[in-house]
């Protein structure tokens, strides 16, 4: 029978604010926080059982936030200005030391937790890593210096990595730092705004364009086909389409479909009219509001939104396996103040 325990978090947070000059404001957060009894499902090492549920480790989060808001108003026109930047770093302290199985009573002890992924992209916990890390169980043959093995016949081939331990790091889901710059401008009873949000660093990994490769309906297939060769190596050429039926076959090869998550768009935009009270007989003011939601995807090296999730398990983040694109959202408002 499983004790489940809540977990337990301490934090700290501190901030200050600075007021420079008349019209800008300079704010800025600190916080620390760990966790522990987290709750796990790891996979397991072949027995009689493939996963148990485990409550171990600690999981140290810190981070900080930086705020500078601009606001003046010249007669009947006023300007808003915030830029806003946050980061936060993650690492785990303990992990699966002496934890107790709930079944037999027994204690042990885990090196790596295996909490799952896709295909041969795995998340794995590792003490001093991040709650983020992905991994590849799979690589290319290499010879002895390193290099992909390519045999008599122009092909390669790829194979399977047994040891955890030796599993390639492709990176951490989680961003380095998120900006946001925020601007509301109005005059009289017009208003305008907008937010252009960004998302820095990360790494994503798409099983879309793997599958679209190997059957050769992708632009980088398209490409090519037309040169008719594939430099690897620097200098070894094999067939377009022996490589990418081996580099994204299967499960793919994680490591040569992984991305870039920085990501910069225009997050919303409000038009607004407010209709005068004494238009209305002192009634109420009406406010008609255009808002429009993700209309521009300004920059992005991915070949999806890294901002979409396929699910809200916290181990399916940052995979792409032919998820419904993002959407612009529209709406109108119409907000009575009486």
């Amino acid at each position: 029978m499983y004790d489940l325990k809540p977990e337990r978090t301490n934090s700290v947070e501190v901030g200050m604010n600075f007021r420079l000059i008349n019209d800008i404001n300079f704010d800025v957060t600190y916080y620390n926080a760990t966790t522990q009894n987290q709750t796990f499902n790891p996979e397991l090492p072949v027995n009689q059982y493939s996963k148990i549920f485990i409550q171990t480790g600690s999981v140290n989060n810190w981070g900080m936030e930086f705020s500078l808001n601009y606001k003046h108003t010249w007669g009947d026109f006023t300007w808003n200005s915030g830029l806003t930047y946050s980061f936060n770093r993650n690492k785990i302290t303990e992990l699966a030391d002496n934890a107790i199985n709930p079944v037999t009573g027994e204690s042990f002890s885990m090196d790596v937790l295996d909490m799952g992924g896709l295909g041969s992209t795995r998340f794995l916990l590792k003490k001093g890593g991040t709650m983020g890390d992905i991994y590849s169980t799979i690589d290319l043959v290499r010879d002895s210096n390193g290099a992909i093995y390519v045999d008599t016949d122009n092909r390669v081939a790829t194979t399977q990595i047994q040891n955890k331990e030796d599993y390639i790091k492709l990176g951490s889901v989680l961003s380095k730092g998120n900006i946001a710059w925020n601007n509301s401008f109005s005059y009289k009873n017009i208003g305008l705004s907008f937010m252009v949000n960004a998302r820095l660093g990360g790494k994503v990994f798409s099983r879309t364009q793997a599958v679209l490769d190997y059957y050769g309906v992708s632009e980088n297939s398209a490409l090519s086909r037309d040169e008719g060769m594939i430099s690897i190596n620097n200098g070894d050429l094999v067939d377009p389409q022996m490589w990418y039926s081996i580099i994204a076959g299967g499960t793919a090869v994680p490591q040569y479909y992984l991305y870039d998550a920085t990501n910069v768009r225009l997050g919303e935009l409000t038009v607004s009219y407010t209709v005068p009270r004494k238009w209305l007989r002192n009634i109420c003011d009406v406010k008609f509001s255009f808002v429009g939601r993700n209309l521009w995807m300004i920059y992005n090296k991915a070949p999806f939104d890294p901002e979409s999730v396929a699910s809200t398990d916290n181990w399916y983040q940052g995979i792409d396996y032919f998820m419904m694109p993002s959407l612009r959202n529209l709406g109108f408002n119409i907000n009575l103040n009486f």
